[in-house]
């Protein structure tokens, strides 16, 4: 099986999986919607580390919101959970911090 480059999800790169994306939102194809985004998380990580560049939070942030929209809580919170897991210079998102804080302070924690 050949290796997919940094960034690249089935070969192309995860920002040309945009109108993909907000096709599957708007059908509400949400099992085929969490699974991109799962696999497009993992691509703007993999370039992350290689180029030691920032994660693109958008994927976080809209699966988080998919999670919300079927109220899975606890996978809402472990998504945005693993972007604050990237190291610092990997990450910057004032929007999640918020969307995760929230949780916590709803969770009383």
């Amino acid at each position: 099986m050949k290796r997919q480059q940094p960034g690249y999800y089935l070969g192309k790169h995860y920002t040309a999986y945009i109108q993909q994306m907000r096709d599957l939102k708007k059908e509400e194809k949400h099992s085929q919607l969490e699974t991109l985004l799962i696999n497009l998380i993992a691509a703007t990580e993999s370039e992350a580390y290689h180029q030691q560049c920032l994660a693109a939070p958008a994927y976080y942030e809209e699966l988080a919101i998919l999670y919300r929209k079927l109220h899975r809580d606890a996978d809402e919170r472990a998504v945005l959970e693993r972007f604050f897991h990237l190291p610092a210079h990997l990450r910057t998102s004032a929007r999640l911090e918020t969307r995760l804080a929230k949780i916590k302070a709803k969770e009383g924690k």
